[in-house]
């Protein structure tokens, strides 16, 4: 029986996914990334044997160390997308829960492949493409929508995610809607997300999930914002770039501050919020989805989606979550999602 392997499958994602395949049934499973010493501790911490394989997605692989392979789950970022287009080619089903919308951009410009890659199955890109999709099922005529996203500062992000969000805060990035480059957390609003949370500021954020949405409708502008449940930490982010101090969260030592501070869970909650409106049409027409755990969502998400590949004859093509599943389809399974409209 051919494996299905889990690349970075002992962090902060990747190891609920193996949890969770073991918990549906599935034993034939294979752990794959560069530290072989944590895949062997963590491995020997599950309640079946697994092979572990060490391989890094930065060199060249050969096809034999796939050749007994069914299905991959990458849940490490990559620049290029080799790895990606040689399991096309091997007829391997390929699965991403990446965030960088560069690397998203690339991978929806490859042609047609063998087998089925399905990326964005995070929270953005993922649920907010889930919410999106159902928010425009009832408003169609909407010409734009706004996604904003409020992160608990008390959840247990992983250190790559928390690198990643935060080196965001000092780069640019175009949409077709502006007329030239905007720097991340320059544009502020407030957002209300729903009587949970109230009235919170968000800024402009460069996630993946409005690139994804405009590549493949060009008739709405889609817009992502992002603001912490911590409102002073969104106010002292945006405070930094408007003084242009935002360098220092380059420094590995702030970096390993703040990523310290959020896995402790000092401040905030380990709770999200996505919230999906129009504020040119309908300010007061809105989705708003509420999650605990990021981590463990976009974990759990990803599992609902390999079995849901393995057990349907879902044709060869790459495609986004919201072609292969709901917003209520994915709530009604996962008992820490629930969504309200207004």
């Amino acid at each position: 029986m051919k494996k299905i392997a889990i690349i970075g499958g002992y962090g902060q994602v990747g190891s609920v996914i193996v949890q969770q395949l073991i918990h549906h049934g599935k034993q034939n499973l294979l752990i794959m990334g560069r530290n072989q010493k944590k895949m062997t501790y963590f491995a020997q911490s599950l309640p079946i044997a697994i092979e572990t394989r060490q391989i890094d997605l930065n060199q060249s692989i050969d096809d034999t160390q796939l050749a007994d392979i069914q299905m991959v789950i990458v849940c490490l970022d990559q620049k290029k997308t080799r790895f990606i287009q040689q399991c096309q080619r091997l007829g391997i089903d390929y699965l991403d829960i990446t965030a960088n919308s560069i690397f998203l951009k690339k991978v929806d410009q490859l042609p047609s492949p063998f087998s089925r890659t399905l990326t964005g199955i995070g929270l953005a890109p993922g649920i907010t493409n889930l919410a999106v999709a159902d928010y425009l099922a009832t408003y169609e005529n909407t010409k734009s929508v706004d996604i904003d996203i409020l992160l608990g500062i008390g959840d247990q992000h992983g250190q790559a995610a928390i690198d990643w969000t935060f080196s965001q805060l000092t780069s640019s990035y175009s949409l077709p809607h502006y007329q030239k480059p905007v720097s991340n957390f320059t544009i502020g609003k407030n957002a209300t997300f729903g009587p949970r949370y109230g009235k919170k500021t968000t800024y402009n954020f460069d996630f993946a999930d409005q690139h994804l949405l405009a590549l493949n409708d060009s008739t709405r502008h889609y817009t992502t914002y992002l603001g912490f449940d911590v409102s002073w930490i969104t106010k002292s982010l945006a405070l930094l770039k408007k003084t242009k101090l935002a360098t220092i969260l380059k420094n590995k030592q702030v970096l390993d501050f703040l990523a310290l501070t959020m896995r402790k869970g000092i401040i905030g909650s380990n709770e999200f919020v996505v919230k999906i409106s129009s504020p040119q049409e309908m300010p007061s027409k809105m989705i708003v989805v509420y999650g605990k755990e990021e981590a463990k969502i976009t974990g759990e998400i990803a599992t609902l989606m390999v079995l849901k590949l393995l057990d349907s004859s879902v044709p060869a093509g790459n495609y986004l979550i919201n072609e292969l599943t709901t917003l209520n389809e994915v709530v009604t399974k996962l008992p820490r999602l629930t969504y309200e409209a207004y």
